[in-house]
């Protein structure tokens, strides 16, 4: 229904299209908690949902109905075609794309969120047929919006270096923790959790898609030089499968692993909090990353974390992470060597990593968000 209390309001056409897999991903859930922040907020805005397809929006509440749209095409086109037909109905103060995708050709100005320039930089980690439905046109989408918000330092250089969009005109909007993630102290919640998913008493904890930029093949490799240091180390492995997920199901048999790599696949976001409370370190060796989701994540619920020392890695968790070279296995199980073997410094990471994540918030980004609209919205 209506937010009679907001009517009259400016409307942001919001682009609802990442949460269409019941499963979310990084975008999904940034699309997700970015919105919830904006509805929270107390800017004066309503917000109409924009998608291709009925939507599940459990625990959002638009201040506007969905703006009328029939069910289309997939998402890409239906975003040049029947999204511009939306907007041109609903004529909405400014339309925000959350997905690196916007129409080329928009009735109203138009905020798009480029979340990295891994396409251009690192093609080989993406689909094929994903790279030559966006990469073509992202330069030019990027270039005609209104205004780029991108989630860190790292990705807005290489958006200015890769797609030619001017530095005013890309703003930098951190993401946040969900507010669920916090430290678990409840033994009986740790132990609840943990026999619920098979796992140890010892184990570190690995979160996002088994896909090449995400380098699960290279944790693997590590895994297997560490315990031949410390044989009862074990990793727990949350996320789905994803593109060519298959080298590292191989790896983990080749290697004798079945036992040590726990695949719990995708986990209830109820369940992550006491995952990475319970775990000895979060390990995150990206390859690329716009944020990295796990990072502040882990931090905030009290976890030592472990990343790589490239691309936005290295500037989210600061001085508050364990950094090291994700394409060297050596590295990376050196890394999780020290923090199985040194107390002191897994409790220090942990005490950095809770100061570190507080500096993030979705309260935050939605006020930065609605100070992006402010300055580019039509007039009313």
């Amino acid at each position: 229904m209506t937010d009679p209390t907001r009517a009259g309001a400016p409307l942001c056409a919001f682009d609802l299209t990442p949460l269409q897999l019941a499963e979310s991903s990084g975008v999904g859930r940034y699309t997700r908690e970015l919105l919830r922040g904006l509805e929270a907020a107390p800017g004066g805005w309503r917000f109409g949902g924009l998608a291709n397809r009925p939507l599940a929006l459990s625990g959002l509440r638009l201040t506007t109905p969905l703006l009328p749209a029939a069910p289309g095409p997939r998402r890409l086109i239906w975003i040049q075609t029947g999204a511009r037909v939306a907007l041109r109905r609903a004529r909405p103060a400014v339309a925000h794309f959350t997905n690196m995708v916007a129409p080329v050709w928009a009735p109203c100005p138009v905020v798009l969120t480029v979340h990295d320039a891994s396409l251009v930089l690192h093609p080989k980690l993406h689909a094929f047929r994903h790279w030559l439905a966006v990469r073509p046109m992202l330069p030019l989408m990027a270039r005609r919006a209104s205004a780029v918000i991108t989630v860190s330092e790292s990705a807005k250089a290489d958006i200015v270096a890769c797609l030619g969009v001017r530095p005013d005109r890309v703003r930098v909007i951190y993401n946040g923790p969900s507010d669920q993630c916090r430290p678990v102290t409840e033994p009986d919640v740790i132990r609840s959790v943990r026999q619920r998913h098979g796992l140890p008493e010892r184990f570190f904890l690995f979160v996002g898609t088994l896909e090449p930029r995400k380098n699960a093949l290279g944790l693997i490799n590590a895994l297997a030089i560490a315990r031949a240091v410390d044989p009862e180390m074990a990793v727990a492995m949350v996320g789905p499968l994803g593109w060519k997920y298959e080298a590292t199901l191989v790896r983990i048999e080749r290697l004798g692993l079945g036992r040590a790599v726990h695949r719990l696949g995708y986990v209830a976001d109820g369940d992550l909090p006491a995952l990475y409370s319970a775990c000895q370190a979060v390990v995150y060796p990206s390859l690329y990353e716009g944020f990295g989701f796990p990072i502040v994540e882990g931090m905030a619920c009290g976890a030592p974390v472990i990343t790589s020392n490239v691309s936005s890695m290295r500037e989210i968790a600061g001085q508050a992470g364990y950094l090291c070279d994700p394409r060297s296995p050596e590295a990376i199980a050196r890394a999780m060597l020290d923090i199985a073997g040194n107390p002191e410094l897994a409790a220090g990471l942990r005490a950095k990593g809770l100061v570190r994540a507080a500096q993030f918030s979705w309260r935050r980004a939605a006020a930065e968000t609605l100070t992006v609209y402010e300055s580019v919205a039509a007039p009313r």
